[in-house]
């Protein structure tokens, strides 16, 4: 029986020759495995350890054993030799200068001329007598040859983030994977290349444990969800998972007027078959009469605050009071809640954003026409024409107007609507007083909170210079320094401060206070004759605040917006802030601006029209040669059912003029800015 032993040393080499000492024999002698190799780390290292187990003496020739280790191989496992019918038959010469693996084993047959070579890649190591190889290399049926498949395995990758409002909290995975690798036979060859079987299996090493450790050291305590974890747990691909959430703040809700009347009309008007109106519904409109409450307010109520997911707190968004301004025959009473009507008349509500004002407008019905004999009519409340207005004459009302008469070479304004039941010759009206007001105050408050931003800038960056004294500001302020810079870079400032001031003066009957307060404050800034007013840029950071705030509410459309609507329109002049429908002929060569939709059934002929948000055409232009040209912005359209050669459209600022009669006409400007006509 064989002998055999474990030896250990601090490499092969030195476990081998401890244990052929023990044995008291030669290498040659023993079979060697390799059960162990030695390992060097900075904390931990390990020994080699080898079997060796000593040869029993054979009775063979040496000539048998040069021949016998190919032909034991191909007894004992499966042979290479397939096109031969006796495995047994085969000679040492079919094996001699080639290597072949099989089982896993790598076996080696040199000859007189040639050494068989073998080449090993990734995934495989090659012990040749007990030392790895790499790349290629020759081997001899004396070498002790090993091979080892090689194992890899890639953990999982994640991480955790928080996103900037820390309100979310992503895990990112990446499962890993495991590669088992099995190395494959290889015919007998003089060159062999080792080759090897990849399964790869996809591994998520990552534990509930892993995530609730790493979200206790990130300080994650709120909204931490265990399903969105346990998805995470099980993927089997790359994913990002939201594990943790925070609460959003509730908003509370502003403060709010609720109205215990009706404010608006039950019914619309009524459009006959000639298109005129039909008058008749006119008791549909609300009243109320006087000490009547006719509403209440409500203060604002707060929200809830939140939580992000580190716990902490997130108050919730600042709930605001209404802004209400007692109008015309309406009072709030010292409980600051009930609002009550001190005159009998038509309820009237303007609102634009959080502002509200309320009005009761009396309502004056003029029987007889408007002449030299009646004179102008102003009024601060709805007025009703029974009769006509003759020409130079004036209808001005701060609510609507009603017209049942012509109108000929007059002028009519309204706040609100204008509601017409004959023909505008030769005139000029509009509506909406308060939406152009606002208009216009609007394009001039763009250029000021602009030019008050860059003054404020320049301000800021020459007080920082060397140059400049502190104590130049405790003795003058800044206001030297506005003026220089006034005078040397923003030239036009005070022409638009100027503008501003002259036009908040002129409708201050129609804005409220906080109008006139602030032109006020904008030209005291520049006014020579104030001093030390700003000696420091704190309170002209505040002015600019205030502008931003004012900019923004005029942003805000009025509510209820204008309208007016006429059966014809002959050589007039037609202005509203909203829409403009014309509901009988059409119009002949009419001006038409309107901040709304210009909706008319009759024809258009001649004239200029620009409509802010778009048209509504029956039939345009004429074949006299008299020119009709119809503006729209670009990105509103134009409708046409009939239209005329030598009629002009414009989209933006495209132009477009017809050489020949179309029907069923949608003009519209596309992305790369060029008309198309569908």
């Amino acid at each position: 029986m064989a002998q055999t032993i474990v030896s250990k040393g601090k490499d092969v080499d030195d476990a081998i020759m401890k244990g052929l000492h023990i044995l008291s024999v030669s290498k040659n002698e023993v079979d060697i495995e390799v059960v162990q190799y030695e390992k060097k780390g900075l904390f931990r290292s390990r020994e080699a350890i080898v079997r060796l187990t000593r040869q029993e003496l054979q009775a063979t020739t040496e000539a048998d054993d040069t021949i016998k280790q190919p032909y034991q191989t191909a007894m004992h496992e499966p042979s290479y030799a397939s096109s031969r019918e006796n495995k047994h038959s085969e000679k040492a010469s079919d094996w001699e200068g080639k290597a072949w693996v099989q089982n896993r084993q790598l076996y080696a047959q040199e000859s007189e001329t040639q050494i068989p070579t073998v080449t090993v890649e990734k995934g495989v190591t090659l012990l040749k007598n007990y030392k790895p190889v790499k790349g290629t290399t020759v081997i001899k049926r004396t070498d002790h040859l090993q091979l080892e498949a090689e194992s890899e395995t890639i953990g999982t990758k994640w991480d955790i983030t928080v996103d900037n409002l820390k309100m979310n909290t992503i895990l990112n995975i990446v499962p890993g994977y495991k590669i088992d690798r099995e190395i494959v036979d290889h015919e007998p060859a003089p060159n062999v290349h080792i080759q090897v079987k990849e399964t790869k299996t996809l591994i998520n090493d990552l534990t509930y444990e892993n995530v609730v450790e790493r979200l206790h050291e990130l300080g994650i305590t709120s909204g931490i969800n265990a399903e969105q974890i346990q998805e995470a747990l099980v993927t089997t691909e790359p994913g990002r998972f939201t594990v943790a959430t925070g609460k959003e703040p509730t908003p509370g809700n502003d403060g709010w007027i609720e109205w215990l009347v009706q404010l608006k009309e039950m019914e619309d008007l009524k459009e006959m078959e000639d298109g005129t109106v039909d008058f008749r519904d006119f008791k549909t409109y609300p009243s109320v009469q006087k000490g009547q409450i006719i509403g209440r307010i409500h203060p604002p109520s707060e929200g809830v605050p939140g939580q992000n997911v580190f716990g902490e707190s997130i108050p919730p968004k600042q709930s605001k009071p209404i802004i209400f301004r007692a109008g015309q025959g309406i009072v709030l009473m010292d409980d600051e809640e009930r609002i009550v009507a001190t005159e009998h008349g038509r309820p009237h509500l303007v609102k634009q954003g959080r502002r509200q004002k309320i009005s009761i407008l009396p309502k004056l019905v003029h029987r007889g026409d408007v002449n030299l004999s009646s004179g102008n009519i102003r009024f601060i409340g709805d007025v009703e024409i029974r009769g006509e207005i003759h020409e130079e004459m004036t209808v001005d009302a701060e609510g609507d107007v009603f017209l049942f008469g012509n109108v000929n070479g007059a002028t009519v304004n309204a706040g609100y609507r204008i509601i017409g039941q004959r023909n505008i010759l030769n005139s000029n009206i509009s509506a909406g007083k308060s939406s152009m007001l606002m208009s216009e105050v609007n394009q001039i408050l763009a250029v000021l909170n602009d030019q008050l931003k860059q003054i404020i800038q320049a301000v800021n960056q020459l007080t920082k210079t060397a140059a400049f004294k502190t104590t130049d500001f405790e003795k003058r302020g800044i206001r030297p320094l506005l003026l220089l810079l006034v005078e040397k870079k923003f030239k036009t400032f005070p022409s638009i401060v100027k503008k501003y001031v002259t036009v908040v003066n002129k409708g201050k009957n129609r804005l409220e206070d906080i109008w006139l307060d602030h032109s006020k404050a904008i030209e005291t800034l520049f006014s020579l004759d104030v001093q030390n007013e700003y000696k420091s840029t704190t309170k002209l950071a505040e002015l600019s605040q205030w502008t931003e705030e004012l900019f923004e509410l005029s942003e805000i459309p009025l509510e209820p917006n204008s309208s007016i609507t006429v059966p014809y329109a002959i050589n007039s002049t037609i202005y509203c802030s909203g829409d403009v429908n014309i509901t009988g002929q059409g119009s002949f060569q009419t001006t038409i601006r309107c901040g709304g939709k210009l909706t008319v059934d009759g024809v258009v002929r001649g004239g200029l029209i620009y409509a802010l948000q778009g048209v509504s055409l029956s039939e345009v232009g004429v074949k006299n040669g008299v020119k009709t040209t119809i503006m729209v912005p670009k990105n509103q359209t134009i409708n046409m059912r009939k239209v005329h050669d030598g009629t002009t459209i414009v989209i933006g600022t495209k132009t477009y003029t017809f050489l020949e009669e179309k029907t069923n006409v949608i003009a519209r400007l596309t992305e790369e800015e060029t008309i198309i006509i569908n």
